[in-house]
C-alpha cells in the first residue's frame, strides 16, 4: 500500500492508504484527524 506524508504544523504525519484512495474523501470522513478539512459547500451545521 502507498504511504501518504502530510506536513502539518511543522510535523510530518505518515499514513498508509489503499491503492487509488481518494484523499479528499478520506479527509472529509475524518480519517486524517491531524488536518482541518471542510467541504466548502456550507450546508452542514459545522460550517454555519
Amino acid at each position: 500500500m502507498p504511504k501518504v506524508r502530510l506536513h502539518v504544523g511543522g510535523e510530518i504525519v505518515e499514513k498508509e492508504v489503499k491503492d487509488n484512495a481518494n484523499l479528499v474523501v478520506m479527509a472529509a470522513l475524518g480519517q486524517f484527524p491531524e488536518i482541518k478539512y471542510s467541504c466548502g459547500i456550507g450546508r452542514c451545521t459545522k460550517c454555519k
